[in-house]
């Protein structure tokens, strides 16, 4: 499916519309009133940099890639959708943050080139 769209269908669902007597479609189905952090965070598409998998937490380095809404059904209220960008393919990440952000800059990022003998640099 495509990430815009679902994007779009899962903040509508957490906004309040006059059609329901203010309230949200969530909670008119569910009786919970939705939680409405991971939209705050984040913009649609917005450049990000997420920790690697199998790695020590620590000593993860990041990559970058691109905020697609949060990934309901998936780890708990913030864990994101995120675009890679080197592989370009949907993965779901909760150690994200913003990639242009001067206060906190990207100290851990590992650049992922091989040399002759197929080691990482």
């Amino acid at each position: 499916m495509d990430t815009c769209l679902l994007f779009v269908v899962t903040l509508i669902n957490h906004l309040a519309t006059s059609s329901l007597n203010w309230e949200t479609p969530i909670y008119k189905a569910t009786g919970q009133r939705p939680d409405i952090s991971p939209f705050i965070i984040f913009h649609f598409n917005e450049l990000v940099l997420y920790a690697v998998d199998n790695v020590w937490p620590s000593a993860s380095p990041e990559k970058e890639g691109f905020y697609m809404g949060p990934a309901e059904h998936s780890g708990d209220i913030l864990t994101h959708l995120i675009l890679t960008k080197d592989a370009d393919q949907v993965i779901t990440r909760s150690a994200v943050r913003k990639a242009n952000d001067p206060r906190n800059p990207n100290l851990r990022a590992m650049a992922y080139t091989s040399s002759e003998d197929g080691e990482k640099e």
